[in-house]
């Protein structure tokens, strides 16, 4: 319980070790169904784009290692 204290764990022995840990809540006028609209909103156009950004970049890589083998067997 002391943050202070130090404990061994790399000996290959059982050790009792207690954890805590400290929580703040907050209240909010906010409905539950409501909560994770603003998380929804902002993060899936940032999604969508970097999810197109990796089709468009494997088609074009597709296609120039496909112009190079053909070069090489012409």
């Amino acid at each position: 319980m002391d943050p202070h204290s130090v404990l061994d764990l790399t000996e290959d022995r059982k050790v009792d070790a207690e954890f805590t840990y400290t929580a703040k809540w907050k209240g909010t006028y906010i409905l539950f169904e409501n909560r994770m609209d603003k998380f929804m909103q902002t993060s899936l156009p940032h999604i969508l784009e970097i999810h197109w950004f990796s089709i468009v970049n494997s088609c074009v890589s597709v296609l120039f290692l496909t112009g190079f083998l053909a070069t090489i067997l012409m």
